[in-house]
């Protein structure tokens, strides 16, 4: 049996890109990182969708069009694979029933990645093509509800503090509001007139003349 040809290999035969371009994808790799076909798609050397487009045509399996997906299947297949292995390995559980498990994968090449999923879930792998990026998006928002919901507060309970009675003449006495003629009698002191005249001369005592002494 013929081994089965990497990532590269068939992006190559299809025509997408060309020796030179995958050397200089592959001295990144091994400089930086990463997954082979992201890189290729980082150094601008073709776009995503025609990454996930020739590997659905060379390798049988169809494309997972995540937008479209049942939340409810995905909330199923979860728990089978945790969160640490998918982060490592960038697949995306989307549906499981007894016997096997689904997932979305960007390269269904990389055998010993569905190994490790056949041996932590104990089912069989199938396999759908999804983009690294929207794969690594999907997944951040299935595996989000981790969080624990805020519970609501309740706005109809008792108050617990008894509210104070109303005086009957909440402003002690005086009659007014604040602002009122009796507030404003009681906090500002009455003015006397100066003693003498109108314009401040010394009065006369009673009964002088007015003529002089």
């Amino acid at each position: 049996m013929a081994p089965r040809k990497r990532l590269g290999e068939l992006l190559i035969e299809a025509g997408v890109i060309d020796d030179a371009q995958l050397q200089a994808a592959l001295g990144h790799q091994r400089q930086w990182g990463g997954r082979i076909g992201q890189v290729l798609v980082d150094m601008r050397f073709l776009r995503e969708s025609a990454v996930v487009e020739v590997l659905a045509r060379r390798t049988g399996h169809p494309i997972a069009r995540l937008s479209t997906l049942d939340p409810r299947a995905i909330a199923e297949a979860i728990p089978l694979i945790p969160r640490e292995l998918a982060d490592r390995h960038n697949v995306l559980p989307i549906a499981a029933d007894p016997s096997a498990v689904t997932v979305a994968m960007a390269d269904p090449t990389n055998l010993a990645v569905i190994d490790e999923l056949r041996f932590r879930t104990n089912r069989r792998v199938k396999v759908l093509i999804a983009g690294d990026r929207e794969i690594a998006e999907a997944r951040q928002r299935a595996y989000a509800p981790d969080a624990q919901p805020v519970q609501p507060i309740a706005l109809d309970l008792e108050p617990s503090i008894e509210p104070l009675p109303l005086l009957d003449d909440p402003f002690g006495g005086l009659g007014s509001p604040p602002g009122g003629d009796g507030l404003r009698a009681a906090l500002v002191p009455t003015q006397h007139a100066p003693a003498g005249g109108p314009n401040g001369a010394p009065a006369r005592p009673a009964g002088a003349a007015a003529g002089g002494a």
